[in-house]
């Protein structure tokens, strides 16, 4: 016979308790989701007031006026100034920055382009070199290790000569 998985029976005092115990824990997590949206919207009133702030006094510069305040008529702020130059020069900045980085891809690119043409040339005239002269490679593998073995005997008489220089100074 199959049993059937039965959910725990409690009592109406159990029961009412544990109702009551999820309920305080729902409401205090939709109150910390609460808490969070406001402070997000706070800040996000905050900063929308500031940018506000700042194009009042951005409108009025560009038409040449003053822009007046609740104390009475002020000329635009030290810090709003700043603010403003430094949007300035950051933004033109910016559009420096991008202009070199699409020049450096356009020149990465470019170079890419040359790397490829004379990897191609290059196998080509290794291609020919073996297709049309084969004995070239020899010779010119004989020439090589004749210079090296050349090198090696100058640089041989070189250091004897040079040993024999020390030689006669030190001792003579």
């Amino acid at each position: 016979m199959k049993e059937h998985l039965s959910v725990p029976k409690f009592d109406t005092g159990d029961q009412q308790a544990f109702i009551k115990q999820n309920m305080l824990q729902r409401f205090k997590e939709i109150h910390q989701e609460h808490e969070k949206e406001y402070l997000r919207i706070l800040n996000t009133l905050d900063y929308q007031m500031k940018k506000l702030e700042l194009m009042r006094e951005s409108v009025a510069v560009g038409r040449g006026q003053d822009f007046r305040k609740a104390g009475g008529q002020t000329e635009l702020n030290n810090r709003s100034k700043n603010m403003l130059r430094e949007n300035e020069s950051l933004t033109s900045n910016l559009r420096l920055a991008d202009e070199l980085i699409n020049q450096a891809k356009t020149v990465k690119s470019s170079l890419v382009q040359q790397k490829n043409r004379i990897m191609n040339v290059s196998s080509k005239v290794l291609r020919l070199k073996d297709e049309l002269l084969p004995g070239v490679s020899t010779l010119l593998g004989r020439i090589k290790h004749a210079k090296t073995k050349r090198q090696l005997i100058m640089v041989a008489f070189s250091l004897a000569f040079l040993i024999v220089l020390f030689v006669v100074y030190h001792y003579g």
